[in-house]
């Protein structure tokens, strides 16, 4: 792989923990069942995501490559309710949207060749994430008029990620560009752990804060977990094989 230059594009899913996050959606469910909202979506819709991203690539040693990687994700959850009781004939949404974008730096060990078209690889790699485009919203109209409020929520943390990687060319690395695809599965360790929010609604108000659950404990998002991914790469040798 020694002087290799190498450029990937990716898509897959993630499996993140997300367990304040999803607790405090059911917990909110629950509190609108006992102000008469009935229905609602549970927290299962978090546990499961897209994401995507691209990297670049060095080969610094004939078994090592350093690379560069720019990357996102995220889950939703979309609850329908309607109201009853006080309530009756209302209606009422509530969208939570997590996502995140981040860069990181790694290397990637050749671990076997198989031929000249495939090899098995481990990687590493670590960088900085941010909450991006995260927001609580809500929504209801009925009897007692409209109301609508959002909390865009915000946070920085550290990720890494460890995997094994399967690439395969449909050229052999002659010497000359090789265009191919690649696997990869491993596990991502990512928490924001401090997230702050700030809040308006259409009546006016505002606010901004720490997120915290029902305790004044500070509630994280944990992106942390599995993932899966399925990509396109260029590879282009910059010496002769």
């Amino acid at each position: 792989m020694e002087g290799e230059l190498g450029m990937r594009i990716w898509g897959g899913v993630f499996q993140p923990s997300m367990y304040d996050m999803r607790v405090g959606v059911d917990s909110n469910n629950s509190a609108l069942s006992a102000m008469s909202w009935e229905g609602g979506k549970n927290s299962s819709s978090l546990t499961t995501g897209p994401q995507g991203g691209g990297e670049m690539s060095w080969g610094i040693l004939p078994d090592v490559r350093f690379l560069l990687a720019g990357e996102a994700r995220g889950v939703a959850n979309k609850g329908a309710f309607k109201g009853t009781g006080a309530n009756l004939g209302g209606t009422a949404s509530r969208n939570l949207y997590m996502s995140s974008y981040g860069g990181e730096a790694g290397l990637s060990v050749l671990l076997r060749e198989f031929g000249e078209r495939a090899r098995g690889l481990l990687t590493a790699r670590a960088g900085v994430h941010v909450l991006s485009g995260s927001r609580d919203s809500w929504s209801e109209e009925g009897p007692g008029g409209k109301f609508s409020s959002t909390s865009s929520l915000s946070g920085t943390g550290l990720g890494a990620m460890v995997g094994l990687e399967w690439e395969m060319s449909f050229a052999s690395r002659d010497g000359s560009i090789a265009p191919g695809v690649f696997l990869l599965a491993g596990y991502r360790f990512l928490t924001f752990s401090r997230v702050d929010y700030r809040y308006h609604d259409s009546a006016g108000t505002k606010d901004a804060g720490s997120v915290r659950d029902s305790a004044g404990d500070r509630m994280s998002v944990d992106m942390s977990g599995p993932e899966f991914r399925l990509g396109l790469l260029l590879a282009m040798p910059t010496k002769p094989q």
